[in-house]
This record gives C-alpha cells, structure tokens and sequence, in this order.
C-alpha cells in the first residue's frame, strides 16, 4: 500500500500518454513500448526517476 498512489499514478500517466496507436507498429509487448516514438518520452523519465530512486536508496543505505 505504500507504493499505491505512485503504481496508480504511473498506469494513467501510461494511459493517457496518448490517443491512439500507429497499427504498423507491434501492439504489444516490449517490441511496443521501445517502437513506437510517443512511448519514447515516458521510457526515458521512468529510467530518469528509477534510476535517481537507486541513487537516493545507495546513499542512504548506512555502510
């Protein structure tokens, strides 16, 4: 329960990242999120945040 509001947070912002898909592109699975361009954005922030939370974990932890 601790994560809800950011899990549920990050599933909207997913769908409604946009309104349609190009149906040239895969519909489904990771060949999706890494083909289609208006996935691009939100890959990039959601590494930018994973990875600034590890960061932030690492340098908390006590040695």
């Amino acid at each position: 329960m601790k994560y809800a509001i950011t899990i549920y947070l990050a599933g909207t912002g997913a769908a409604l990242a946009h309104g349609g898909h190009d149906l040239s592109l895969p519909q489904t699975g990771l060949a999706h999120w890494l083909a289609a361009p208006m996935h691009a954005p939100g890959l990039i922030l959601l590494a930018a945040v994973l990875g600034g939370l590890a960061v932030w974990r690492a340098a908390r932890r006590p040695d």
